[in-house]
């Protein structure tokens, strides 16, 4: 489509020395008609071959793109959802709103209007939830795919199960986590076999239904630390930057070190002893290069942590969030505030479960 009807030394050159689009098709006087819809004017005083080349290829590759940009705008409008309910609780203690309707685009909430104020173009996708309640997307900061409350099977045996039986109750569990309301999880710590790398990959492929996952790819303990079925030993600096180097080249968005608490055996009694503790399993120092590295690659870290000493510690070294600090102290809520640190998972379940909890026969 490139003119060849032009003889084969003028293209020759047109192409070794001249490129579309870097020439001005007005020459001369203008005049206001354009050729073909293209919106391009041509002088009044005609046009050499060159403007010819260049014009033709225009032509054609504007004909295309305009034929890419139609297609581009139907995609986005199938793409385009629009949820419709009775009315809307945004957490933000605003009164509810009635007869709301959302626009999702590409699986993210992009304007949130009512009936009167939003309207929904013919043809569009629809989701009418008719008189129910919408609400923002629940965030599950604490999980362990293979692990669920519900099973009459202690953690550490479930922990203890094969990478493929319990990646199939991770496909169970972040199913129904999704039909509760939980859009978006952190999973940290599932052993050694990068199931939650896997089941977060299969999600975004499609090829699974759950909530979207933000993984620690593999743990971190020291040798004498809690958690030996969900976590990989780290011992020393040294070793700690390298298991975090590992864990991010695995594919971690995030990642967990068990840093307090220490195992005196592998009984679920000496699990339950150890947790309900405020002994430092990490050094500061450890500590201090597990953030180095991991901000490096823009990763963040969180710390299993009950409390002690290293809650200080460790919101001092860069932790965004610690995990359960169930024994912090009315002097380390002040470091929280400061650093913004978050507390996640308070573990209620260990407090207040009178068969899997602390008051364990």
């Amino acid at each position: 489509m490139r003119a060849t009807w032009w003889p084969s030394r003028l293209q020759q050159r047109l192409h070794s020395h001249y490129r579309p689009g870097k020439f001005d098709f007005r020459l001369g006087e203008q005049r206001s008609d354009s050729i073909a819809g293209s919106g391009i004017s041509l002088s009044a005083g005609g046009y050499d071959p060159l403007c010819i080349y260049n014009y033709r290829h225009y032509y054609f590759w504007t004909a295309s793109r305009k034929e890419k940009l139609r297609k581009t705008t139907e995609r986005s409008l199938v793409m385009r959802t629009y949820i419709k309910a009775g009315r809307l609780v945004d957490c933000t203690g605003a009164d509810a709103i009635r007869s709301p309707v959302v626009l999702v685009e590409d699986g993210r909430i992009i304007q949130v209007g009512t009936s009167q104020t939003l309207e929904i173009p013919a043809g569009s996708a629809v989701i009418d939830c008719g008189e129910g309640t919408l609400l923002p997307g629940l965030i599950d900061s604490h999980l362990h795919i293979g692990e669920d409350c519900r099973r009459e099977e202690p953690v550490g045996l479930q922990h203890k199960q094969p990478d493929a039986l319990r990646a199939i109750r991770g496909v169970v569990s972040l199913y129904e986590d999704l039909m509760s309301g939980v859009t978006t999880a952190r999973a940290l710590g599932d052993g050694t076999g990068f199931v939650d790398v896997i089941l977060r990959d299969a999600i975004e492929r499609g090829e699974a239904v759950g909530p979207r996952l933000l993984v620690a790819a593999q743990a971190l303990r020291p040798s004498h630390g809690t958690s030996p079925e969900a976590a990989v030993v780290a011992d020393g600096v040294d070793e700690v930057r390298r298991c975090v180097r590992q864990a991010i080249f695995h594919g971690a968005d995030v990642i967990k070190l068990f840093i307090s608490n220490i195992s005196r055996g592998s009984s679920h009694i000496d699990y339950l002893k150890g947790d309900l503790t405020q002994v430092s399993a990490y050094s500061k120092e450890e500590l201090v290069a597990a953030v180095e590295e991991a901000r490096r690659s823009g990763v963040k870290v969180c710390g299993h942590c009950i409390g002690g000493d290293v809650v200080r510690w460790a919101l001092e070294a860069g932790f965004a969030s610690l995990e359960h600090a169930n024994l912090i102290e009315e002097e380390d809520i002040p470091l929280f505030l400061k650093t913004g640190a978050y507390i996640s998972d308070p573990n209620l379940i260990l407090f207040f479960d009178p068969v899997r909890g602390f008051e364990t026969p």
